[in-house]
């Protein structure tokens, strides 16, 4: 029997409930709660207090020193353990046990030697024992101003040589090979800074990123929300053991949340320091097991859902890049443990991003094979986009293939020449119907659903860090929040009635090579076949796209086709009054589709960057 949850039901009273509300009610015994709980306190009494210390702690970064080897290393982390105990017993919130090792660990600068990083640590440990909370948290507060620039630096060769072999001997290899081959980018952008692409304020434009909750309107005929089940599966208990975290340790990587805690800090807190590690390897296997089974207040966890939100330089334009906690990562990845299987099932080789083995590499065979059998997109030697060659050939001549074009089509089908479709939506995770994402979860995915709206069941708060001044917050209200290794699943399940819905609309009685082909990778779609079934799908997902919080933007319509093909395939697209980009080769889902002389266009320049960062 599932404990009752008295303080979210009171919470639930005080918002109007919509017949999606109801239909989660029944399936979860709860809904969304439309605000970030912060005015929840989960019987805490001090929780208030302990808000405003996390708070504070979270508005900078922190940079940590290991604990120390030996006795005191182990009281370090059966203390940190023992924080996280505390929670579960309902004797404080996860605010508490999340700044606790920046308030023990936070480096100092000038204190590098052993002996006198193990006299720091002692001393804070102390104070942290002897309930000095404040003092610890105005101390690495004050630091962490002390330290803040302007968020930027520049760095030569010999810095970035350091930093990298730096990287490496801390074991973040991934970070470190990223970080050599990626100089020169855009890099971070701060909230005060301007967009690159539009010239809005950075914030402003990550506000408009993260979309208000959308209720689904069940009296739309477009709509396919809350599609039919007969029956909602029985949910089956998730177990998890230390062993099974210990193997998850070995993998964990990735940077820190809010609370400044990495994926080398916790792999070494969970494996290097004995009885201590394996006391708090049973820790958070009691924590998967309870946010898994249960239904704990959203006040006890509700710190453990935040993200440090990042805006990325795209060159042009920013991409929001939320950064989960560590905990709540390795929580999640618990969880899929034992529930990882039934999501693959569920979406099988319909979406991708599930975790089929070999998924992509199979989309992009299965396309190329496609278009073998039906002697389709065969391009001619050369061809390359039109802006490109149009830069580039000689004055008054033009490339050879583009006579060849001129001589008649190839692969061409009953319904018009084929060609690949690449299909772009809006915003990608964060448009996607939340309430609907819930609801195919709890009848697909029985094993991960109840952690799913555990997770969602409030909204998260995004910190955007400023060096120096206040963070902003945003609050992820609709969507699948950045930054949690179930999100991927997750979209993938709530897209899924879309997809199925559009492979049942395109006409089964035509003849096979008129079925459009539809692989999906969350939400990059491709759809292969004639142009006029292609059409016919595309309006189709224009339609019943949006009830689930899919939206294609027809502008970015890529179209790959030869040359010779292009002017028939223009007119299908434009009578339908679709505008369409063509061109001759696209990047889909880390491959590349299109002609040789593309491919190699598209090569050249990661081959020089790979170069380049090894030099």
């Amino acid at each position: 029997m599932r404990a009752r949850d008295v303080e979210g039901e009171e919470d639930l009273g005080h918002q109007i409930l919509h017949p999606c509300d109801n239909q989660l009610v029944t399936v979860y015994g709860d809904t969304i709660h439309r605000n970030d709980g912060r005015h929840l306190d989960g019987g805490v009494t001090d929780d208030k207090v302990w808000q405003r210390r996390y708070d504070r702690v979270v508005a900078s970064p922190h940079p940590m020193y290991n604990p120390p080897k030996g006795g005191l290393g182990h009281r370090v982390v059966s203390t940190l353990a023992g924080e996280f105990r505390g929670v579960r017993e309902r004797r404080w919130n996860s605010e508490r046990a999340l700044i606790f090792a920046a308030c023990v660990l936070r480096k100092s600068p000038g204190v590098i030697r052993s002996r006198d990083i193990r006299r720091r640590v002692e001393r804070r440990l102390q104070l942290w024992t002897d309930g000095h909370y404040d003092a610890l948290v105005q101390d690495i507060v004050g630091e962490a101003m002390r330290g803040a620039g302007s968020g930027r630096g520049t760095a030569d060769e010999d810095l970035i040589a350091r930093k990298y072999n730096s990287m490496v001997l801390d074991g973040k290899l991934r970070a470190a090979v990223r970080f050599a081959t990626e100089q020169g980018g855009g890099g971070v952008l701060l909230p005060t800074d301007s967009c690159t692409k539009t010239g809005r304020p950075v914030m402003e434009v990550l506000r408009s990123q993260h979309p208000d909750t959308r209720i689904p309107d069940f009296e739309d005929p477009h709509c396919i929300a809350f599609e039919h089940y007969d029956e909602v599966p029985v949910e089956i208990p998730t177990d998890c053991t230390p062993e099974d975290l210990e193997t998850l340790a070995l993998r964990m990587s990735g940077s820190a949340g809010p609370s400044s805690f990495d994926a080398v800090m916790l792999r070494n807190c969970l494996l290097r320091y004995g009885r201590a590690s394996g006391e708090l390897r049973e820790e958070l296997a009691a924590w998967v097991e309870w946010l898994s089974n249960e239904s704990p207040p959203w006040a006890a966890y509700r710190a453990l859902m935040s993200r440090r939100l990042v805006a990325l330089d795209k060159q042009p334009g920013v991409r929001p890049v939320a950064i989960g906690e560590i905990w709540q990562r390795c929580i999640a990845k618990g969880n899929l443990v034992g529930s990882r299987a039934e999501a693959k099932g569920a979406c099988g080789s319909i979406q991708l991003c599930a975790g089929l083995e070999a998924g992509i590499k199979g989309a992009l065979h299965v396309m190329r094979l496609r278009a073998e059998t039906n002697g389709s997109m065969q391009f001619r030697a050369g061809e390359i986009d039109d802006e490109l060659w149009e830069l580039e050939r000689e004055e008054g001549e033009d490339p050879s293939w583009i006579a060849a074009a001129e001589e008649g089509l190839q692969g061409e089908s009953e319904y018009g020449p084929e060609g690949l479709t690449l299909v772009d939506a809006r915003n990608g995770f964060n448009e996607l119907s939340r309430y609907a994402m819930l609801w195919t979860a709890r009848h697909r995915w029985p094993k991960g659903a109840r952690f799913a709206f555990n997770c969602y069941k409030h909204y998260a708060r995004c910190i955007v860090r400023n060096p120096g001044a206040e963070p902003s917050i945003l609050l992820s209200r609709e969507g699948v929040t950045q930054g949690c290794p179930q999100s991927g699943i997750l979209y993938g399940l709530g897209l899924l009635p879309l997809a199925e819905h559009l492979r049942r609309d395109d006409d089964p009685q035509q003849p096979a090579n008129s079925t459009v082909l539809q692989p999906w990778y969350a939400d990059d779609m491709a759809m292969m076949g004639a142009c006029t079934r292609i059409v016919r799908v595309f309006q189709l997902l224009m339609e019943k796209g949006p009830s689930v919080g899919y939206f294609p933007e027809p502008q970015k319509l890529y179209h790959i086709c030869p040359k010779a093909e292009e002017a028939e395939a223009r007119a299908a697209f434009e009578a339908a009054g679709l505008q369409v980009n063509f061109c001759r080769g696209k990047r889909y889902v880390g491959g590349f589709v299109g002609s040789e002389a593309m491919l190699e266009r598209w090569l050249d320049p990661k081959v020089k960057k790979w170069v380049a960062g090894v030099e």
